[in-house]
């Protein structure tokens, strides 16, 4: 019944999450489904607390698991166009390999015929979350910039202090260092990612590593200058970028160039 998943015909007229709750709503409302019992699962669980805030008398018990585009009480909230399919299938389950669903619906290699209807279904998610379908698929090209400072200290509460105010620094001032129209997120333990549209300046992504690279330097270099408990540490900073080409076509395809030049990068190694 999801309109533009599977057999289902899509629904023109829907621009959000919340159009497409009210559809749903529409639907047990019209079927005579009331104080129901709902399983919400991953973009099922953003739909199902979309419903409930507008219509909460519809349903007696409601459980969320791996819900989309609702923040973690901890960390942030997954990014399902930085990674493929595959991908993003392997990280909503905690131990796949121990998960005998999990193995029967995608343990083999899929097809590309499978992979096809997963970008379709994607692409239609991503416009229901309010964003325009023409740009998944490449209609405007954009730079990736990862960035890593590998921090070497006297004790690991130590560590995970300097990469955490390091993080939170370079997040908190990612539009005057970087630009207004660039998108700052933590991605993994010790991770930042820029995410920037090109315009005209083909050149941006090797500008904003430069300026990333400086960025986490001048942090560290500060921070253990300046906080007692913090001196003595070494890091290392890795930097590696990708652009949206006709090469790269997905975003997938993006993430794993940038993770490939960032781990071919040559690093700046510095002590304080």
């Amino acid at each position: 019944m999801a309109p533009g998943f599977g057999r289902s015909p899509g629904l023109n007229w829907l621009s959000s999450v919340r159009d497409l709750a009210c559809d749903y709503a529409r639907f047990l409302r019209e079927n005579g489904f009331e104080r129901v019992d709902v399983l919400g699962f991953s973009l099922g669980g953003w739909l199902a607390a979309e419903m409930a805030v507008n219509s909460p008398g519809q349903f007696a018990r409601m459980m969320l698991v791996a819900p989309m585009g609702i923040k973690p009480s901890e960390g942030e909230i997954l990014d399902l166009f930085l990674r493929s399919a595959p991908e993003y299938l392997r990280a909503g389950i905690c131990q796949p390999a121990s998960c005998a669903e999990y193995l029967k619906l995608y343990g083999n290699q899929p097809t590309q015929p499978q992979l096809e209807q997963w970008e379709e279904a994607r692409a239609q998610v991503y416009s229901m979350a309010g964003y325009d379908e023409s740009d998944y698929y490449g209609g405007r090209a954009f730079a990736l910039v990862l960035g890593v400072a590998d921090v070497d200290a006297s004790a690991e509460a130590t560590r995970r202090a300097i990469v955490h105010r390091v993080i939170r620094a370079t997040l908190g001032a990612a539009a005057t260092l970087f630009g207004g129209d660039v998108s700052a997120y933590r991605y993994g333990e010790a991770d930042v990612a820029l995410v920037a549209p090109l315009t005209d300046d083909a050149a941006r992504a090797d500008r904003l590593a430069a300026l990333l690279r400086a960025r986490l330097d001048e942090l560290l270099h500060g921070m253990t200058t300046s906080v007692r408990a913090f001196a003595g540490a070494r890091w290392v900073i890795r930097v590696g970028e990708a652009t949206w080409s006709d090469e790269v076509v997905t975003s997938g395809g993006l993430l794993r160039a940038a993770q490939d030049a960032l781990e071919h990068d040559d690093p700046l190694t510095r002590a304080a």
